[in-house]
Formats: structure tokens, sequence, C-alpha cells
């Protein structure tokens, strides 16, 4: 984190159903597994989500990786605030866990907002045009 190496940041806290993030079970029927082998590995990772629920906060796909990479080629799909991140590595809070400081200088560019109706149209779009 402190590289100096222009960094951006997706949180868990824009990749939840309430900012539209989920792939709907709806869209995943609606993929096409033979139209190309990225189109089967899409449909068949996103349907292991309905097949198997890990979570119980609805029916579909959370674009977590997905969302990363989309915003690196369209940082337009959300707002970022720089903030002073730091990872935790002294055991004192939460070994690993990245924490926002209240003070320090900003080294890392945070998704606080996003768009999620528009990078998961996105995101579909572009994994069917391969």
């Amino acid at each position: 984190m402190n590289s100096g190496i222009p960094l951006r940041m997706i949180s868990l806290d824009v990749t939840n159903p309430e900012t539209g993030t989920i792939l709907r079970s709806e869209s995943i029927r609606e993929i096409n597994p033979a139209a190309s082998p990225v189109n089967k590995l899409f449909h068949d990772i996103c349907a292991t989500y309905l097949e198997n629920p890990m979570f119980d906060w609805g029916d579909g796909c959370i674009l977590y990786d997905p969302l990363a990479v989309a915003s690196a080629a369209d940082p337009s799909l959300g707002t970022f605030k720089e903030m002073a991140i730091v990872v935790e590595t002294d055991g004192r809070y939460s070994t690993g866990q990245t924490i926002a400081l209240s003070e320090g200088k900003p080294n890392v560019k945070v998704m606080i907002d996003v768009d999620g109706t528009r990078a998961v149209d996105e995101i579909v779009r572009q994994i069917e045009s391969i």
C-alpha cells in the first residue's frame, strides 16, 4: 500500500445486492453457454450461486472480481475517494485486514459508490462479446 504505485481498491462495501452488483438468476439463465468457451465458463461460475447458495441475500451472483476489472477499464462506473489505507500486520485489530485511517497521507483511491446496474450490464456485455 505504500509502494507509491497508483492504487485503486474495490471494497466489499460496494459489492453487495443493495448496490446492484448482483447478476440475478434470470440473467444467469439467459447466458448462452454454447456461444463460446468464455460464455460457458461465465455461466457455469455464476450458476454455482444458484445451485449451491452461499449467502442469504438473494438469488444470483455477486460480481466481486469482475467489478474490479471493469472499474479498472472504466473508472466512471463508480465514485472513488482518496484514503489512507494500511494493512494491519501487528495483530492489534484484525491481522491482514485493510483499514482506512482517519489521519495520514492518502495512498489509495477507494471506490465508495458504484452504478451497479451499469457495471453489471457492462460486465455481461464484455464477457458475451468474447
